[in-house]
């Protein structure tokens, strides 16, 4: 049972470590403009429109992966909270991309809720002698 766990914390922090290239990627390539009706721009417009739940989802989901990261609960969350900002205030310096505070505060958020979600969820949580779970991180 122990290694299937290891396994699963080192897959998650490999998945991790993927995820934030991705959203690298995603969140400091230039948008592209809409000069037909394709699908494309419709799904861009879309996302765009619900730009604030769009990046609270992304970054629940980076925060959930990053709750597998072999640290302290504490040092886990400003590192992964000054990522999620970091990307956000990178995009500052691209040519055609905007740093808005409602992304920021929905980045941090996301992250935030997801490593809760991640610190609670049953692959962190370990049987005692009487059948109920505990947390295996320090806090």
């Amino acid at each position: 049972m122990k290694k299937t766990f290891k396994k699963l914390r080192i897959a998650a922090n490999l998945l991790s470590a993927l995820y934030l290239l991705f959203l690298s990627i995603v969140l400091l390539t230039p948008v592209p403009q809409s000069t037909d009706s394709t699908i494309i721009p419709t799904v861009i417009s879309f996302l765009l429109d619900f730009d604030f739940y769009t990046h609270l989802l992304i970054f629940l989901i980076w925060g959930f992966l990053a709750s597998y990261w072999p640290y302290p609960t504490i040092k886990t969350s400003l590192i992964a909270a000054t990522l999620a900002a970091l990307l956000e205030l990178l995009q500052s310096t691209t040519s055609n991309r905007v740093c808005e505070l409602t992304d920021l505060v929905a980045n941090i958020s996301g992250t935030l809720t997801g490593l809760c979600l991640g610190n609670f969820s049953i692959f962190t949580l370990k049987p005692t002698g009487n059948g109920l779970p505990s947390s295996r991180r320090s806090f």
